[in-house]
Formats: C-alpha cells, sequence, structure tokens
C-alpha cells in the first residue's frame, strides 16, 4: 500500500513537470512570434529604404542637367546622372548616353557590361541593389531602346514612375530598385 504522503510527493513532481513544459511552450510560442516580427519590421525598412533611393534618383533624373552639364560628352568623368533640360524635359542624348554605358546584355554580359554597370552604380551611390531603367511610351512599349541596367524578376522590386517629355515627346520614365 502506498502511503499518502507518497501519493502527494508524486503530485506535487507531476505539477511541476507540467508547469515546467507550459512555460517552456509559452516561452519557444514568445520567440517564434518575435522572430515573426522582427522579419516583417526589417522587411518594411528595406522596402521603405528602397522607395527613398528610388525617388532620389528618379528626382535627379528629372530635375537636373547632371555634373559637369555637358556629361553625356564624357561619361566616364560624370559626378552626377541627370536628363533634364529643365524640370520633367528630358534629353534624348543624355539618356541614350546613360543607356548605352549602363546597358547589360540578358543572358551572357560582357566583363565591360558588368564593370560600366557597376560604376554606374556606384554613381548613384546604390551598391548594395540592382536597377532596371527604361523610358516607355502610354502603352508601355520601349521607346527607341532606351532601356538598361538588368531586368528585374523579384517580388521585393521598389519602381517609380514619371511623366517626363522626352525631346518633346510624352513618355514615362520608370526606375526600379531590387
Amino acid at each position: 500500500m502506498i502511503h499518502p504522503k507518497q501519493k502527494k510527493a508524486q503530485t506535487v513532481s507531476l505539477d511541476m513537470l507540467l508547469g515546467f513544459f507550459v512555460f517552456l511552450i509559452f516561452i519557444i510560442l514568445t520567440f517564434k512570434i518575435w522572430n515573426v516580427y522582427t522579419i516583417r519590421f526589417q522587411n518594411n525598412i528595406d522596402t521603405q529604404d528602397k522607395w527613398n533611393i528610388a525617388l532620389q534618383i528618379s528626382d535627379l533624373m528629372v530635375k537636373q542637367r547632371g555634373y559637369p552639364p555637358s556629361w553625356e560628352l564624357d561619361p566616364i568623368n560624370t559626378e552626377v546622372i541627370g536628363f533634364a533640360w529643365n524640370e520633367n524635359n528630358l534629353s534624348e542624348l543624355k539618356i541614350q548616353t546613360f543607356v548605352g554605358y549602363s546597358m547589360v546584355t540578358e543572358g551572357y554580359p560582357t566583363q565591360q557590361e558588368l564593370d560600366n554597370y557597376h560604376t554606374v552604380k556606384k554613381l548613384m551611390n546604390i551598391e548594395r541593389y540592382n536597377f532596371w531603367f527604361r523610358i516607355i511610351d502610354f502603352d508601355k512599349t520601349v521607346v527607341d531602346n532606351l532601356q538598361s541596367g538588368i531586368p528585374y524578376h523579384e517580388i521585393n522590386s521598389v519602381t517609380i514612375r514619371r511623366l517626363v517629355l522626352v525631346d518633346g515627346k510624352k513618355s514615362i520614365l520608370e526606375f526600379s530598385i531590387y
């Protein structure tokens, strides 16, 4: 026969063990939930950072001439990229120079294309991101093959669209970061 004090000791041990497992499950769930919200918060910060950078770069492209003002004649010595004759009225020659210098052939790019692309990224201060640039008509067709960068296939991209005039023709400037 089991003595009543031994039964009580077994119950106390079982209660303590059950309490410990409930506490352990609570701690594990708390850490999992904390991790999910931390990842979401970090993704939101990264997306907001991309929006800010894309907006600043597109502003420079459509509102500034660039530096030096005739940088399209010597793209290697460019300090600031800008396409504007005046705000939202862009020079097709500057855009063509930018496209020619930053274009990357899809599939098998040459080393020179990659070097130029990385030089442009460094110039725009976006080394940790990739970019895609193009000028399109209102029916979404690319104007005179004016597109450059690496085409994106990612969900986490950010695209800024600006209404512009390219040598007097209404178009849309698209700049994407991913």
